[in-house]
């Protein structure tokens, strides 16, 4: 067992050989390990005791129970050799340093003694055996962050050599932390720096693949924009007509050419074709809708071989009242026509009106004693009528004269014949 240290207070005073044994014996030192919780007895005065455990609490004796009759001879020594850190307590509401505890990390260490009036422990000094190999936690670090060190503060450690201190120095003067190009893991430090995918790109080849871009000044159509921040400057920018904002089932084009495009269908409103003749056959034309409207004066009826031919220009009429068929015009009007040898019948369509309120009015061919299908009306309007027919087998191959007639069946009016359409079948 340690015991006191043994002092004259009389300078000059030697110490028996006995009394310098017991001072030998009470500045040896003896190890005590412990692995679970301990409270400190009086008995370990001058021990170093190595608590290896996890997560466990040293428990100073009372001070009273220390101090015994010399309040400076008690001290003991207290190191963690655990990875856990280990909490050194004081006995009851006694203190250390005005500290309910204090906290060891591993290989911390820490010597104690007794305040000198003996009314609470007191830290003597403080040993770390690897303060290079410790690595803090964002949380611990968080502990300084903020703090202010005053000019005072710093100058405790001017002129400091030991191996923290120029280890630091290497650090804040080193060009690896200012430009981070010591950095070994450079996504890590990117996500801890709150960078995102873009700081990666190159400024002259960026590509944004989602979120949006606003409050920038409107991209040219030169770099692939539109020069505007409106749909109509848009448009106008991209040289777009009006014609581009309507939808494509609803086209309404008010003017100007369509060329170049597929023939527009029957179906559609188109002819289907894009050459006059395919027109016609595309819409059920035939030889009729291409012939030039012919005067009776000039028709060449020796070559009338079964197509078409139109005569106009009549305006023959009937009088009034004429209730009898009554030929149009006079025998000046009579037509001289040459039946074709095939022929067997004529086919005409007339282009006639009434003028007035009768009942009825009627046209038709004849020639000699053969009459034509009467052509019947009560319309005022000009009526194009369904084909009649008049019989010339008889005349085949040689020539016959025609007239044109009508009747108003009585009626106050007058008929008028505007245009005669014929052919031979």
């Amino acid at each position: 067992m340690a015991t006191d240290v043994i002092r004259r207070s009389v300078k000059g005073s030697a110490l028996t050989h006995a009394e310098m044994d017991q001072n030998l014996e009470s500045m040896s030192m003896t190890v005590d390990a412990q692995t679970t919780n301990y409270t400190v007895l009086v008995t370990d005065q001058n021990k170093l005791i190595e608590m290896n455990g996890a997560s466990i609490t040293l428990t100073l004796c009372t001070v009273a129970t220390a101090a015994g009759a010399d309040t400076d001879s008690f001290h003991i020594w207290v190191k963690n050799i655990h990875t856990s850190s280990l909490a050194v307590d004081g006995n009851g509401a006694e203190t250390i340093d005005g500290a309910a505890n204090i906290t060891l990390l591993e290989n911390e260490g820490v010597l104690l003694s007794l305040s000198g009036d003996g009314t609470e422990w007191t830290i003597l000094a403080t040993t770390n055996a690897s303060l290079l190999g410790i690595t803090s936690t964002a949380t611990e670090l968080n502990v300084l962050d903020g703090i202010l060190p005053t000019t005072a503060e710093l100058n405790y450690v001017n002129g400091v050599t030991s191996a923290i201190q120029t280890q630091l120095n290497a650090r804040a003067l080193s060009t690896d932390v200012d430009d981070l190009s010591g950095v070994t893991d450079a996504a890590t430090a990117r996500t801890n720096l709150g960078l995102g995918t873009i700081a990666t790109q190159a400024a002259n080849s960026v590509s944004i693949t989602g979120g949006s871009v606003t409050g920038i000044t409107d991209v040219t159509v030169a770099d692939g924009g539109t020069g505007a921040s409106t749909a109509a400057n848009a448009r106008t920018n991209l040289g777009l007509g009006t014609i581009a904002t309507q939808a494509s089932n609803s086209v309404s084009i008010t003017g100007g050419a369509v060329t170049g495009i597929t023939d527009i269908t029957v179906a559609d409103g188109g002819t289907g074709s894009s050459t006059a003749a395919g027109a016609r056959t595309n819409l059920g034309l035939g030889a009729l809708a291409v012939l030039a409207d012919i005067d009776e004066t000039n028709i060449d009826w020796a070559n009338f071989s079964g197509v078409a031919q139109i005569l106009e220009d009549f305006d023959l009429s009937v009088g009034a009242n004429d209730a009898a068929w009554t030929q149009l015009g006079d025998s000046t009007n009579d037509i001289l026509v040459y039946v074709p040898a095939s022929a067997s019948n004529l086919r005409y369509v007339m282009y006639w009106r009434r003028n007035g309120v009768s009942t009825n009015g009627q046209v038709r061919m004849y020639h000699s004693a053969h009459d034509g299908t009467t052509l019947t009306t009560t319309s005022t309007s000009l009526i194009i009528s369904s084909p009649g027919t008049l019989d010339v087998a008889d005349e085949a191959g040689g020539g016959v004269i025609l007239s044109a007639e009508a009747t108003t069946g009585g009626g106050s009016d007058t008929i008028v014949v505007d245009r005669i359409v014929m052919w031979f079948e």
